[in-house]
């Protein structure tokens, strides 16, 4: 027998016990290769967080503003450099980025990585009763949009089968956009935010990432679009929808 070998364990644990970061170090994964455009800003935010969120599997929840077409053309757009953030650890990313977007805060929630604004906006308001029975994704986005318009209705529909004469290329098209009605998730909150919403229903789809981005500097929530991307599945976005006409 080796009398040695007792003594050689409790130094490892020792070692282990007293310097306990040197093998969570050595765990904690890092970023291969990303490299994510800049500048930064309220409207880019949005697609730099889908960036990160393929790089490192981490969903993210996101508030920002949404680019138009004028903003494009007058050059809000251009990439002046990029932000290496490869071979570093998750938080040390996450870090970066909100250094790089100036006024934004980024904290974890529930898994997930969440980017807004450092002060208040629709997403603080708290919605006392909040419920979702077997609902498909649209129907998880038509619920978040009715908080603020309780008349709001996405005008959308499963695609039935064809009678005949179906590819199989049309079918999996055909089942993929179908996705978005099948009931998936229950939720039942209450006194929540509506960034809490928000995150409990990307959480329920399997680690779904979410954005509401303000088609206007008004940043109100009934001019947002909301969009949820499910990791390897569909996604869904709702704009802003206006009252009908009278007499229409």
């Amino acid at each position: 027998m080796n009398v040695k070998k007792p003594g050689v364990l409790l130094a490892v644990l020792l070692v282990a016990f007293v310097c306990p970061s040197f093998a969570q170090q050595r765990a904690e994964p890092r970023i291969r290769t990303l490299r994510i455009p800049l500048p930064l800003t309220e409207f880019s935010v949005s697609a730099a967080a889908m960036m990160w969120t393929n790089a490192t599997g981490v969903p993210t929840g996101v508030e920002g503003l949404m680019r138009t077409a004028a903003e494009t053309s007058a050059g809000r757009s251009r990439i002046l450099s990029t932000l290496d953030l490869s071979g570093l650890t998750i938080k040390q990313s996450a870090e970066e980025i909100v250094q790089q977007l100036g006024d934004y805060q980024g904290r974890f929630a529930d898994e997930s990585l969440v980017l807004r604004p450092a002060r208040r906006s629709p997403l603080d308001v708290v919605v006392p009763r909040f419920t979702l029975t077997q609902a498909g994704l649209l129907g998880a986005v038509e619920a978040v949009h009715q908080i603020f318009q309780p008349a709001y209705v996405i005008r959308a529909t499963p695609v039935p089968p064809p009678a005949a004469g179906e590819s199989a290329y049309a079918k999996e098209l055909r089942d993929r956009y179908n996705e978005k009605f099948r009931p998936v998730i229950t939720l039942d909150l209450t006194n929540a935010t509506v960034e809490t919403i928000l995150i409990a229903i990307a959480k329920a789809y399997g680690g779904a990432s979410w954005a509401v981005l303000y088609t206007s500097e008004d940043r109100r929530f009934e001019e947002c679009v909301v969009t949820v991307f499910v990791p390897k599945g569909v996604s869904v976005s709702a704009g802003p929808q206006r009252a009908p006409a009278k007499g229409r």
